[in-house]
């Protein structure tokens, strides 16, 4: 279960995204990287291998290129 920050939301950092547009719809694969509980909020943990934090890849569709679902 991903854990969420102190205002109820995922801790996603999104490292990279870019667009193509294809008969009107926009596509953007995004590379985010979700943290575990002891991510960007609560300071960072340097002696202890973090194994939670996650990098996913996902595609991200568009029919005005700036509201992206990523579901």
């Amino acid at each position: 279960m991903k854990k969420k920050n102190p205002w109820g939301n995922h801790r996603l950092q999104f490292n990279w995204l870019t667009t193509c547009i294809y008969e009107g719809v926009y596509f953007a694969p995004m590379n985010v990287y979700t943290m575990d509980e002891s991510g960007f909020f609560d300071g960072f943990d340097y002696q202890t291998r973090h194994v939670e934090d996650v990098l996913d890849f996902y595609i991200g569709t568009s029919r005005d290129g700036i509201n992206f679902d990523r579901s």
